[in-house]
């Protein structure tokens, strides 16, 4: 299949394996449609209170377990970069993709603008993904507790805010830590969302899981919140893995294998040897612990993924 363009001999999605811009499109429309997200105002100006004049700019967004959100307002100097958040894939743009599959799948007109306006709202920081609410259980590592072991306490805020320097948005997780007596009172601690399985981990996601089912090495965070694809290598054996399928990537092309059927990979390709491989392994031992961040994790070819290597 050439870059941009779909087989000429095409069946549709459902007969083929090959991962082309029309099994991305679908992915998009399912990832887009599952995750939960807050709507903000980021980017938008605001007037002084005794002027008409716009002096300020919505370059950051706090909500919380009760209230109405908080916007972040700074001076209008602040730039905010709103370059796209996703990847081409096939030399074409998450958008073009999202456009083909949908007319591709005679979708109406108003499902391609709904799905269309959807998608830039994602890319334009207007939709925020939420996979850590506010009133979460968190555990804290020890090194940002100020004590000599992990704390687990209580997520009081959700922040996202334009880095002054770089223009990028972050997100941060806002918890009360307290501290021994001797060393005074709780202390409010913000842990970027970047660091979730290292300095915090969320004990409802692995209260159900055997410890040998979680390997926090295979999640990882983008800065705003979402996950991104996984990709597991030995430098023989490719095999990825998203919200949506599992693939096997052989010389740059991605192939479906297996797809998500509740909890776990329904197979529909005749694994054999591969499930004995080690790149298999790493992935099916913690397949559980893959299925409760499913739904974050961004569709295959259209961010940078966590690629692991392994010996």
């Amino acid at each position: 299949m050439d870059v941009g363009t779909l087989c000429s001999n095409c069946k549709g999605i459902e007969k083929c394996t090959e991962y082309c811009i029309l099994h991305a499109g679908e992915n998009l429309v399912n990832f887009i449609n599952g995750v939960d997200v807050v709507e903000t105002e980021i980017g938008e100006l605001r007037k002084e209170v005794r002027s008409d004049k716009y002096a300020y700019i919505v370059s950051g967004h706090l909500i919380e377990k009760t209230g109405s959100p908080t916007f972040m307002l700074t001076d209008l100097s602040t730039s905010i970069d709103i370059a796209g958040k996703f990847s081409k894939f096939k030399g074409m743009s998450p958008q073009q993709i999202l456009k083909a599959y949908l007319e591709k799948m005679g979708a109406s007109e108003t499902l391609k603008k709904n799905s269309l306006e959807t998608f830039k709202k994602f890319n334009s920081n207007k939709l925020l993904p939420v996979p850590i609410k506010p009133g979460a259980e968190v555990d804290v590592d020890e090194s940002l507790t100020g004590t000599k072991k992990t704390e687990q306490t209580i997520v009081s805020g959700v922040k996202w805010a334009t880095d002054r320097t770089t223009g990028k948005l972050n997100c941060e997780i806002l918890c009360r830590v307290e501290r021994g007596l001797l060393d005074g009172p709780g202390k409010t601690i913000r842990i970027p969302i970047v660091e979730y399985g290292t300095l915090m981990r969320v004990p409802l996601v692995e209260r159900t899981l055997k410890s040998s089912e979680i390997d926090t090495e295979l999640i990882k965070m983008t800065p705003v919140g979402f996950i991104k694809p996984i990709v597991v290598t030995d430098g023989k054996t490719t095999l990825a893995i998203d919200g949506c399928h599992m693939y096997k990537i052989v010389d740059g092309k991605a192939f479906i294998i297996g797809s998500w059927k509740g909890e776990d990979i329904a197979e529909n390709y005749e694994m054999g040897t591969l499930k004995r491989t080690k790149v298999y392994k790493k992935i099916g031992n913690a397949i559980k612990f893959i299925d409760k961040h499913k739904r974050y994790i961004i569709p295959y070819g259209l961010y940078d993924a966590n690629v692991i290597e392994i010996k």
